[in-house]
């Protein structure tokens, strides 16, 4: 469950594709744009926005934020995994989708 992570990635691309923004615009829009989309969608996430400045820096591809979505899956299975091993616990508790 972080859509938080997709959303900074996605305003980051798009950052980058107005040529007129240097990188100080960019580090200064990024974090505000996903800020406010992720508590409009009450999704607050604090690192989404860290994530949105560290990938608003440089240009980096598409390879590089596949891989670190990649990562987060990663972390998110083992996460449910280690959670549902409980007999008391049950992790998600509701269905998001």
């Amino acid at each position: 469950r972080q859509p938080q992570q997709g959303i900074a990635l996605c305003t980051c691309y798009l950052l980058h594709k107005f040529p007129g923004l240097d990188v100080y615009h960019r580090c200064t829009l990024a974090p505000t744009i996903v800020a406010t989309l992720t508590a409009r969608l009450g999704l607050i996430h604090p690192p989404a926005g860290a994530t949105s400045v560290v990938f608003s820096i440089e240009n980096y591809g598409i390879e590089e934020m596949i891989l670190f979505l990649v990562g987060n899956l990663i972390a998110i299975v083992f996460a449910v995994t280690i959670n549902n091993m409980s007999e008391k616990r049950q992790y998600p508790t509701t269905k998001w989708i």
